[in-house]
């Protein structure tokens, strides 16, 4: 057996000039986790994987969206003191 009876030859493939959006969909649509970028020539000139693209992407989708309204008190020994004196005010 060798690599060209057990490869895939209908590889997806996306050129550089692709947003991350677009790629990520290339790949949800594709069910692959690796994206073969190439030239006008079909070189391949490197490997876009989902992996890479969470990586880069969810650190802002989460600042961005998910932490977008969270509220923090960043001197809470201070809060828990006034907490108290109010708690235990007349």
């Amino acid at each position: 057996m060798n690599a060209a009876t057990i490869m895939t030859t209908d590889v997806a493939t996306t050129r550089c000039g692709i947003t991350v959006a677009e790629a990520m969909k290339i790949l949800k649509d594709s069910r692959v986790r690796q994206l073969p970028v190439v030239d006008n020539n079909n070189k391949v000139l490197g490997i876009l994987t989902s992996k890479k693209l969470l990586y880069l992407t969810l650190p802002r989708y989460i600042a961005e969206v998910l932490l977008k309204d969270v509220k923090f008190a960043p001197d809470l020994p201070q809060f828990h003191q006034r907490c108290a004196e109010l708690a235990h005010k007349d």
